[in-house]
């Protein structure tokens, strides 16, 4: 499971954030390198500074890196390569996104939100 809760900064063609990365803080850099195509990006991202643990009798001491490059392929579909942990194991990640977007659920969703707020639980012995 990857957790993220991140602040970042837009700067040009870079995205620099910083937060928490996987579980731990960490910092990252998101950058479009051709300027007149914005579908390719890479991603370098640092985290877990302090790691020093042993996994099945394996020392792991140095913070964890990770780089990627992301190919928007739309809006809505995007495909990429991530490599997890240069420093220790080096696992090879494959990405593939596909967003949907209902309009009708959300909507839904709005209206069940705002009868549940008009309601009062009440108890059967009332």
């Amino acid at each position: 499971m990857c957790i993220r809760d991140s602040l970042g900064w837009e700067v040009g063609r870079f995205d620099i954030y910083g937060g928490i990365l996987n579980g731990s803080g960490g910092i990252g850099v998101k950058c479009k390198p051709l300027p007149s195509w914005d579908k390719l990006s890479l991603l370098f991202e640092a985290s877990e500074f302090s790691r020093r643990r042993y996994i099945k009798g394996r020392l792991f001491n140095t913070p964890k890196y990770d780089a990627g490059v992301k190919f928007d392929i739309n809006k809505r579909a995007s495909a990429g390569l991530r490599v997890n942990d240069l420093s220790e194991t080096k696992r090879l990640n494959y990405t593939a996104s596909l967003i949907f977007e209902d309009k009708d659920i959300a909507y839904l969703f709005g209206l069940i939100g705002f009868a549940s707020a008009g309601t009062k639980a009440r108890s059967s012995s009332n």
